[in-house]
C-alpha cells in the first residue's frame, strides 16, 4: 500500500516514521508566497507566474528547531559552533549536527519516504527562500527502491559571520522528479528560422511586449496577462495550463 492507493488509484508517495522522537517535525504542501515577493513593490513578483509555480511544487519538511550557528573557516567538523535553546538542545542536537565539515550542517530527517517506480525524489531548499550567510545544498535521491533515510544540508559562506535559523524556515523542500525523463529527451538547438511557425509567434510576442512597455498601461502600473492566462499570442487558450498545485497532504 506504499506505492499505490488502492481506493482511489492515484501513485503515492509515503513518509515512514521512523525516528525515535517525531514531535515536531512537519511535511507540509508548499505554499505559493514568499517573504521577498511580498517585500516587492505593489507585490509585483507574484504576477510572475513561474515564481509562484515553483514555490508550491512541492512539500516543505519543517522541523521545530531553531538554532544559531557559526563556522570558524576550518575544514574538520569540529569547526562550527551550535547554539540551541536550552528547551529544545538536548533533542535537537540528535537531529541537527555538523557532519561533513567545511562549514556545512546537517539534518537527519526522520522519515524513510518511498515513491512510485521511477520517481525520485528533488531534495532542496525551499524555492525562492534565501536565508544570510546560509545556503542549501541539493540532493537526487531513488526513494522508489532506498530503504534508508537521507539528510538535507546546508552550507556556511562566510566565516565568522553568524547564521540564523527559525523553525519557521523549511529545513527542506521535496519534490517528485522523473528518474528516466531526462536521458529519454533528445536536445536540440537551431535558429529560431528553421522553424517559421515558431519565428513567427516569437516576432509576435516581441512586438506586443515592446508595445506593452512603453505604453501608458505600463507606466501606470498596469502588466500583460497572456501568460498567466494561458493565452498565446494569437489569443488562443492553451488547452493545457497551470495556475497553482493542489498537492497531497500527508497526515498529521
Amino acid at each position: 500500500m506504499s506505492i499505490e492507493n488502492q481506493d482511489t488509484l492515484r501513485p503515492r508517495i509515503t513518509a515512514y516514521e521512523v525516528g525515535a522522537e517525531m514531535a515536531g517535525w512537519t511535511i507540509t504542501p508548499a505554499s505559493y508566497q514568499r517573504q521577498l515577493m511580498d517585500d516587492t513593490p505593489g507585490r509585483g513578483a507574484y504576477r510572475c507566474l513561474p515564481l509562484s509555480m515553483a514555490n508550491q511544487a512541492g512539500w516543505f519538511v519543517h522541523c521545530a528547531f531553531g538554532f544559531t550557528a557559526v563556522w570558524n573557516g576550518e575544514v574538520d567538523s569540529s569547526g562550527i559552533t551550535l547554539d540551541f535553546p536550552e528547551e529544545t538542545r538536548e533533542k535537537a542536537s540528535a537531529s541537527i549536527l555538523s557532519h561533513f565539515g567545511c562549514g556545512i550542517i546537517t539534518f537527519r530527517l526522520p522519515f524513510l519516504f518511498r515513491t512510485p517506480p521511477g520517481v525520485g525524489l528533488l531534495v532542496r531548499g525551499a524555492p525562492n527562500w534565501p536565508l544570510v550567510n546560509f545556503h542549501p545544498l541539493e540532493g537526487l535521491v531513488e526513494t522508489d527502491w532506498s530503504s534508508s533515510t537521507f539528510t538535507m544540508n546546508w552550507k556556511i559562506l562566510e566565516p565568522g559571520r553568524e547564521v540564523r535559523f527559525d523553525p519557521a524556515t523549511p529545513v527542506c523542500f521535496i519534490q517528485p522528479f522523473d528518474m528516466d525523463l531526462p536521458e529519454k529527451l533528445e536536445a536540440h538547438r537551431m535558429p529560431v528560422k528553421n522553424d517559421p511557425e515558431i519565428e513567427k509567434r516569437f516576432c509576435e510576442w516581441r512586438k506586443s511586449r515592446s508595445e506593452f512597455m512603453n505604453s501608458e498601461v505600463q507606466k501606470r502600473g498596469g502588466w500583460q496577462k497572456d501568460y498567466f492566462q494561458g493565452v498565446d499570442t494569437q489569443g488562443n487558450e492553451t488547452e493545457v495550463h497551470r495556475t497553482n498545485f493542489r498537492l497531497s497532504k500527508f497526515p498529521d
